[in-house]
């Protein structure tokens, strides 16, 4: 559980990645509450492909509005990639 949390708009926010591999596959998961554990159930960004090492920037991910999230609400978002050699990278970030 994160003491650290970020407020985030429901609306859409920018995530900003340093990309390791020339090619991965992204997914981006919400667990609501304090303590996610395995409760990453709601998919923000459906599995794509993105090229090219270095900055990688996704302007606006947004939160469904049938979620009901209220002003407040924690929840912990987590990126998982799977570069070219098939082993999967995963960043937690407490919001």
């Amino acid at each position: 559980m994160s003491d650290n949390r970020t407020t985030v708009s429901t609306s859409g926010f920018p995530i900003a990645l340093e990309m390791g591999h020339d090619r991965s596959v992204v997914q981006m998961l919400l667990a609501l509450g304090t303590d996610p554990q395995d409760n990453f159930n709601i998919t923000l960004e459906r599995s794509f492909q993105q090229t090219g090492e270095g900055a990688f920037c996704l302007p606006s991910v947004s939160i469904p509005a049938s979620l009901n999230i209220t002003d407040g609400q924690n929840a912990t978002l987590q990126v998982i990639t799977d570069g070219e050699d098939g082993g999967g990278l995963y960043v937690v970030c407490a919001a």
